[in-house]
């Protein structure tokens, strides 16, 4: 298997490696759960500082290699699988995230349990969620993620400490649930609204009026009235999604 198809970029600086695991703030009450084995290297560092690690790797050569390296370990268990496929309860994730799979992850995330998690992610998408509005970084995923989470990108780290060598910049994010989630109706709402970046918030609602029974006028707060969708505030634009919701607005 070509494993430039997952975009896996191994960590190897074992600085670095401490430092993520620090942040993490393991002990020895924490089950720990890794998406992206690799070749154990932060791996076995879980383990070291956790009561029981659950650790997932999609390519079959490294599942293998990780097999044979932690046959002894008793607080480890090995899966061969896509990790966000797979149905398991713990307290911190941990995951040097495939570059391609980062959008994809922050959907997966909303729906499961965790007390904290640690990620590794292209600079760019970090970027993305942690941007203001007004910001060409500011999109939808950066509403979705902050609606469900507390995140912060705690800095980044460089190309040299990874093999093979990334192309592209690395950041360590530290993201926190918060107790309310939104729902995958809203989450439909937010990325519509994204699609017409560039639209002050009434015109946005004409549009939408155009192709829908209902009036949505009343959504519209004035002072917001002739914003641009994307220099909205997350508040106030998480307002707008709920009234739009609450009064029937629906992307099928």
């Amino acid at each position: 298997m070509n494993r430039k198809i997952w975009g896996q970029h191994k960590l190897i600086d074992n600085t670095v490696l401490d430092q993520i695991v620090e942040l993490a703030q393991i002990t020895k009450n924490h089950i720990v759960y890794e998406i992206g084995s690799g070749t154990g290297n932060l791996t076995y560092k879980l383990c070291d500082k956790a009561k029981k690690v659950i650790s997932s790797e999609i390519d079959e050569k490294y599942y293998s290699i990780c097999v044979d390296k932690f046959s002894k370990t008793d607080n480890l268990k090995l899966i061969n699988g896509d990790g966000f496929t797979i149905d398991i309860n713990y307290d911190i994730l941990m995951s040097n995230l495939p570059y391609s799979k980062s959008s994809r992850f922050i959907e997966w995330l909303i729906n499961e349990n965790f007390i904290r998690a640690v990620v590794l992610v292209q600079t760019e998408f970090a970027d993305k969620l942690v941007a203001k509005p007004g910001n060409k970084n500011y999109r939808s995923i950066t509403v979705i993620a902050n609606a469900n989470f507390y995140v912060s990108k705690v800095g980044n780290i460089s190309n040299h400490h990874f093999s093979p060598i990334p192309k592209v910049l690395t950041s360590i994010l530290l993201i926190k649930p918060k107790n309310k989630k939104i729902n995958i109706n809203s989450m439909k709402i937010i990325k519509f609204l994204f699609s017409m970046r560039g639209k002050k918030l009434s015109s946005i609602i004409k549009i939408i009026n155009k192709n829908f029974v209902n009036d949505f006028s009343s959504v519209i707060p004035y002072q917001l009235s002739n914003v641009n969708i994307e220099k909205i505030e997350i508040h106030d634009f998480l307002k707008i999604v709920d009234d739009l919701y609450n009064i029937g607005f629906k992307i099928e």
